[in-house]
């Protein structure tokens, strides 16, 4: 059975079965790009990578893994830790978009974000109106910046047009408080600071137009909202093409292959936005 395999065991079949010529071509689908595309190879080797990382990725259940992988590639995301990654939950593998994956969508559209944290030592004034700004004055180097009182994302497009959020610690904690925050896992737990410039960041993307935003790019910014997570699930899950092929890398019997291959896209999260 697999769970008497070594992990070096397991990552030389993982990595044997990413670098067929058909899990060459069905990443490369998923992603919209050509089979020879160097995205291709830096996609293998980030999930190579992460593996070599965190082999405990390995143990997860195997079908929310390869779900993983298959989100990952769909939503044109690199898990590499700093695209998004590869995360437990209760068990499961989940993939999660990070800021800069969420950037690099952003860029895709001609869109530059950027994201901070606000503490208590700072000077953070925010200006509303006809003459909207932010302005934004870390603590000196070397002095201590005191609490998190809150978190901003700046958004401008191609036009030089700005799109501001602004979220207060009371805000950010109504989102975290309807996360899975109790689980020892929960991304609020073990990325604190990741999650506070991320939250501002998904808000931002409510409100900029990207009419050519591809499924995928659409799937990774609504990723965790309740509201669109129905959409997501039926828009990735449409191609299970992937997740069948990995069955050969999560199957041990013919009944592991069969949950392999009926196993939906994980699309759960613990991001209330």
């Amino acid at each position: 059975m697999t769970n008497q395999l070594t992990t070096k065991d397991q990552g030389k079949k993982l990595a044997d079965t990413i670098n067929t010529p058909e899990m060459t071509s069905q990443l490369a689908q998923s992603m919209g790009v050509p089979n020879d595309s160097p995205v291709v190879g830096r996609f293998k080797r980030a999930l190579l990578d992460a593996v070599q990382r965190s082999p405990s990725i390995l143990g997860l259940d195997r079908a929310s893994l390869f779900s993983s992988i298959k989100t990952a590639a769909y939503m044109g995301l690199m898990p590499d830790g700093r695209e998004g990654a590869i995360v437990p939950q209760k068990g499961k593998a989940t993939f999660q978009p990070m800021v800069f994956g969420l950037r690099k969508i952003a860029a895709n559209h001609g869109v530059g974000i950027e994201s901070h944290i606000v503490y208590a030592n700072d000077k953070f004034v925010h200006h509303l109106g006809d003459d909207a700004r932010i302005i934004h004055e870390p603590a000196p180097l070397g002095v201590d910046r005191g609490k998190v009182i809150g978190a901003y994302a700046i958004a401008t497009d191609k036009d030089g047009r700005k799109y501001r959020e602004v979220m207060s610690i009371k805000d950010l904690d109504r989102i975290k408080g309807l996360s899975k925050t109790s689980r020892e896992d929960s991304p609020w737990n073990l990325h604190t600071d990741e999650m506070h410039r991320k939250t501002p960041v998904k808000r931002l993307f409510k409100f900029i137009p990207m009419p050519d935003m591809t499924e995928g790019e659409y799937a990774a910014v609504t990723h965790g909202d309740d509201e669109y997570r129905g959409s997501d699930q039926r828009r990735i899950a449409s191609d299970d093409s992937l997740a069948g092929s990995l069955a050969a890398l999560a199957a041990e019997t013919p009944e592991e292959a069969d949950m392999v291959e009926d196993a939906p896209v994980s699309v759960d999260s613990d991001e209330p936005f």
